[in-house]
Formats: C-alpha cells, structure tokens, sequence
C-alpha cells in the first residue's frame, strides 16, 4: 500500500496521488490539519457520523460542505472551494460565523434551526445572497440542500448539516438578460404595431393583404372610401380580378399555375386593367 500518512478519516488515506498537483487538494488540507485547535477537538475524538460524512463530501464531485456542532464548524470538498473564492483556505475548521459574516444574520439562524430540530432541511433554487468577493459586494445566486446529519451523541439526534450547493450567478444573470431582450422585443413589435395600424388605417394609398393564392385577406379604409364599397365587395372583386389576370398570364407564357403563386401582389397594373373596363365597373357598382 502506498499510503503517505497513517491517519485515516472513515476510511480515507492520502495516497501518492492525492499530492499531484491541483488534485484532492482537500482532502490533503483535511487529513492533515490540527483538528486539535478547532472547537471539533482532535480527529481521533470524531463521532463515526462526523468521519463518514467529511469521507463523503471528500469523495464526491459535487461542491459540498459539512457544518458541523453548535458553532457549525465548516468542513468542504475541492469543488466547494470555487463557492467560497478567497475564502479558502481560511474557511476550513472555521465557525459558520466567521466564513460567511456578511450573510450570517440570514444564514445562521436557518442552519441552527436544522440543526436542532426545529425544521427538517432546506432547498431552493437560485436562492439570492449579497456576499463579498475580493472585497466587494455582489449579488449571488446558489441552488441549495441543507439537510440534518444524524448523530445519537449529540442533542436532538442532529450532530450536524450536510452542505450541497451549486452557483447559478451566471445562468441567473443570462436568464434575466434573455428576459430584458424578450420584453424589449415585445415592446418594440407592438411600438411598430400600432404605427403599422395607423398607416393602414389613415393611408392614402390602396394596401390590401393577401394569400399565396391571390385572395385577399384585407384591405385598408383608402379602398371603401375610393369606391364606396364594403370591405367583404372589395376583396372579392379584386380576387376575382388577380384570378383572372393570373390565369391569362399563365396562358400567355405557358407556365404551371403553380409557378407564378405569390405572397407579394403587384396590384397597381391590376387596377389600371379594372379600371379601364367600364363594363366591369358598371356591374360591380350594381352589388
């Protein structure tokens, strides 16, 4: 066995390759720190619920922490370093109080409530905290479990709170970003809605919308005010109309109906036609 250190911690032992570079760093950091100076006392002392739980964190992936007796003693895994940034390593074996100070007022009186009894556990998603980093204060975002470690030797069978908590600062922040551009998007389509309700509806000019087959799904007041007709008149007319000069433009040129279907209708030379034919005009003005 090529173990550096006979202490063990619930069955944990550093090995050669716990001391490469940037790897098990705490597990290091932990096996080898003079619990003896921290309210924990000497490791040799440790309930077996203590041991088996810092053995826990220590082997996972996922950034956890331990909080452990009436001062909350933090104990944490290398992923839960990038939580507490310049914290580390003075957090290890440091009362809840003194890792985070800034938030402790809301965060200490939860952990506490867990810790004896009053409450079962805690979770939520993308929970806020103001905390300081590099001396300055910024708004944080965490998923978060905390959730009671048993412990018979301890009062109310709850030695201590199991720590799991993932940041979601940033995916926080982009969300609320996607909103901002989502709500100014919206603002801006119904900013250009009206404006293009208003040019319809005081134009001037003949606008009517249409399908990929020609028929008219609307036309703007300039058409009732022109001809004195119904909008439901109009549409109908002019469908008519763009049916017939696109089946005698398919004819001349010999093409598939098909292929001169289009969202966009040049309706002036259509117009220019239905005007100059009195016979239509004197029947459609009959309806």
């Amino acid at each position: 066995m090529n173990s550096v250190s006979p202490g063990g911690l619930g069955g944990l032992t550093l090995h050669a390759a716990d001391r490469a570079p940037g790897a098990n760093e705490m597990r290091i950091l932990t096996l080898e720190k003079n619990w003896a100076d921290t309210p924990l006392g000497p490791r040799e002392t440790w309930p077996t619920s203590l041991e088996l739980s810092v053995a826990l964190i220590l082997s996972c992936g996922f950034p956890m922490a331990v909080r452990w007796g009436p001062e909350l003693v933090t104990i944490y895994n290398d992923a839960y370093r990038e939580i507490l940034g310049d914290r580390h390593p003075m957090a290890l074996g440091r009362p809840l109080r003194e890792v985070w100070p800034e938030i402790y007022d809301d965060l200490g009186p939860l952990n506490e409530a867990i810790l004896r009894g009053r409450r079962e556990g805690f979770f939520a998603e993308d929970h806020p905290w103001k905390i300081l980093r590099h001396g300055l204060a910024v708004q944080a975002h965490f998923t978060i479990s905390y959730s009671p470690i048993p412990d018979p030797s301890a009062p109310n069978g709850i030695g201590g709170i199991l720590i799991t908590a993932f940041e979601t600062t940033e995916r926080v922040r982009k969300d609320q970003r996607l909103h901002d551009l989502t709500h100014n998007l919206a603002l801006e389509i119904e900013q250009r809605t009206r404006e293009r309700d208003r040019i319809w509806s005081v134009s001037e000019d003949l606008l009517g919308v249409t399908d990929f087959n020609g028929r008219f799904l609307g036309v703007n007041p300039a058409w009732t005010a022109l001809l004195g007709w119904t909008e439901d008149q109009i549409k109908a007319e002019l469908s008519k109309t763009i049916k017939e000069f696109k089946q005698r433009f398919v004819a001349e040129r010999q093409q598939p109906v098909g292929a001169t279907a289009s969202p966009m209708i040049r309706i002036l030379p259509i117009l220019k036609r239905w005007f100059q034919d009195p016979t239509r005009r004197s029947k459609s003005a009959k309806r």
